[in-house]
């Protein structure tokens, strides 16, 4: 290990395996989302917990490797110990066990292996794949039960929902400590005196989590607990002996329920499973399978979520997963250029996107233009001097005639963009038919995922060419003019490409969800108005501002001194802390109905509404703060 380098240090850097407890998500699922279910009644709530938290998981953790466990169903060898374990547990409804198959679909979408033994839990399994022999792992156990947490060392971690679905908290050492008072290495011997009612570990009766916590801080393991009780010349049995003579009486009864309880509830981590890590890496699978198993199940929400393929093979997908010609083409002469030109006066509609220097639109420099007229072939267009282009003298006269041809539709993605660049260049762009983002967006308002490569993945299963492979990242970033021109070509009309089938396929979509009247009569005639907004910009009276911005500076300094002569002092007014002091301790304004916040009292704007008529620095105060 290097100097001054920790062993939490070397952990950040090394690969991640995440193993998740499929059971225990379906159960979290199942029970957090009471209804849910298909349009064809099949109930859906549980496999759609398990989806939500496993992809919040795999964008939280950003694993190499992910396994997932599951039980199977009869007797354990935990059964064997004890005929009673987990004889009181309530059977979940047959609904939540229908939707298990369901759920492992979903995990074989993404071509992850599922880890089941017969006779043994998923906790089992999952304890003995942590034990893996690869060096330089992180563990993280992704599950919803606490179980897990006897697993958790300086390589193992357990990944949980604190609240809902989504707020999560991850167990390391550190964080085990911190819950009980302990480390993980006796979360065992909790369960052993404090038992689980849910499994029916029996534990000791009468001793409950503060009494499991506090006998364990003393005298740590049971075992040492017992030798303490049994055994007077042992050095803890001064302590064992100044426990209360009826908590005595109880550890002692009961020892063997004691004992079987840590049985029961330690994790075997040697069941026979067979685990080959390779097999578990994660990242390479058939986006179209697991967008199809999606959509059947109407996750609509969780489109987008899906993470992005590593290994996917070049070429175009459609939802089927088949290969669609790809046949991108760099107009370099006059003669291909009027080709193309004479086949898009014959269309009835294109797709366009241009090429800039910059995503601002009043700064960027035109420098292509890629064309689509027909899905998996497309066409760019250089239009200035590009590297390892020169010059080609291009005459777009022609091109020109055909973009503003209003007789010939124009689709494009945020097509405002497009609209905005070639207005600069001094071309008007007409008829603006289609926008894919704005009928993305009207179909599914509560996406956030409307960017071409989202939409395209999460309708195509194919994953774009991102910017950053031509321009890079951070502080060496460089703008379009510096990259090969044959390489712009080819990302311009990915896009072109992909614009014109999202296009096909949202255009039915609107038609069918009844969106057309809003679409196509007010948010598309928009789009050149707020353009050519945004290019006029607003005039500003800068003078009649400052003298305004005068007079209002004059006036809060005026009701300032007001507020800090009622309030007996100066203090900052923009300061809840400081408001607060001055409000409830040192004016003894009422509390009552005052809402809390994790800092105390608030001082909202709503809060103080409901102060108004109990002093009069509250008026002040709201006037100040509008």
């Amino acid at each position: 290990m290097a100097s001054g380098m920790t062993g939490k240090d070397m952990f950040s850097k090394s690969k991640k395996l995440m193993i998740v407890d499929g059971n225990s998500l379906v159960h979290r699922g199942f029970h957090a989302i009471p209804h849910l279910s298909t349009s064809k009644g099949e109930p859906s709530n549980g496999v759609y917990g398990f989806v939500m938290i496993f992809l919040n998981a795999i964008k939280q953790i950003k694993p190499d490797y992910v396994a997932v466990a599951f039980d199977v169903s009869g007797p354990t060898f935990r059964h064997k110990m004890f005929s009673d374990y987990k004889a009181k547990r309530v059977k979940a409804p047959q609904e939540l066990y229908d939707q298990i198959p369901k759920v492992k679909e979903f995990v074989k979408s993404l071509n992850l292996p599922i880890f089941e033994k017969q006779g043994y839990e998923a906790d089992d399994v999952i304890g003995t794949i942590v034990k893996h022999k690869e060096g330089g792992v992180k563990n993280i156990i992704v599950t919803g039960d606490l179980d897990a947490l006897q697993l958790v060392n300086d390589h193992t971690s357990v990944f949980t929902t604190k609240k809902g679905l989504t707020e999560t908290i991850e167990y390391d050492e550190a964080e085990v400590k911190n819950r009980y008072g302990f480390g993980p290495e006796y979360v065992i011997d909790y369960k052993a005196l404090r038992g689980d009612p849910s499994d029916n570990i029996p534990g000791v009766i009468g001793i409950g989590e503060k009494g499991a916590c506090e006998l364990i801080k003393k005298f740590g393991h049971i075992e040492d607990l017992y030798k303490a009780l049994e055994n007077p010349s042992t050095s803890s049995a001064n302590k064992a002996a100044s426990l209360p003579e009826k908590l005595r009486h109880k550890l002692i009864d009961q020892k063997k329920e004691a004992l079987l309880s840590k049985k029961l509830a330690t994790i075997d981590t040697k069941s026979p499973v067979g685990f080959d890590i390779e097999k578990t890496l994660f990242g390479n699978y058939n986006a179209a399978t697991a967008l199809k198993f999606l959509q059947e199940m109407e996750f609509k929400s969780l489109l987008d979520k899906l993470p992005r393929i590593q290994n996917q093979e070049s070429g175009i997908m459609n939802q089927e997963g088949k290969p669609i010609n790809k046949n991108y083409h760099l107009i370099k002469t006059q003669k291909k250029l009027d080709a193309l030109i004479a086949e898009l006066k014959k269309q009835k509609g294109f797709a366009v996107d241009t090429e800039t220097t910059s995503q601002k639109e009043i700064e960027a420099e035109l420098l292509g233009v890629a064309v689509c007229y027909q899905t998996g072939e497309a066409y760019y267009i250089p239009v200035s001097k590009q590297k390892v282009l020169g010059s080609l003298n291009l005459d777009i006269s022609g091109l020109k005639r055909v973009l503003l041809d209003n007789n010939i539709e124009k689709y494009g993605h945020n097509i405002k963009y497009d609209y905005a660049v070639l207005n600069l260049a001094g071309i008007d762009l007409q008829p603006l038919s289609f926008d894919t983002m704005i009928a993305a967006y009207l179909l599914n308002p509560g996406a956030r995922g409307l960017s071409l490569d989202n939409l395209t993945f999460t309708h195509f299963g194919y994953q774009m060419q991102p910017i950053e492979d031509l321009i890079g990242k951070g502080k060496n970033q460089i703008t379009l003019i510096d990259v090969p021109v044959e390489k712009v070509a080819q990302y311009s009309c990915e896009d072109a490409d992909f614009t014109l089938q999202l296009k096909e396929k949202l255009e039915s979509q609107i038609i069918k969800e009844k969106l057309a009247k809003v679409f196509y009569e007010i948010d598309m005639p928009l789009i050149p108005v707020l353009a050519l907004m945004e290019k006029a910009g607003v005039k500003l009276d800068t003078g009649y501002l400052s003298r305004f911005s005068k007079i209002v500076g004059k006036d809060l300094e005026s009701l300032e001194k007001r507020i800090h002569k009622i309030g007996g002092g100066d203090f900052n007014i923009a300061s809840p802390k400081q408001l607060k002091e001055i409000l409830f301790t040192k004016l003894q304004i009422s509390t009552a109905d005052i809402k809390k916040t994790k800092t105390g009292l608030s001082t909202a704007a709503s809060e103080l509404e409901k102060m108004k008529d109990k002093h009069p620095i509250i008026s002040l105060i709201l006037e100040y703060r509008e």
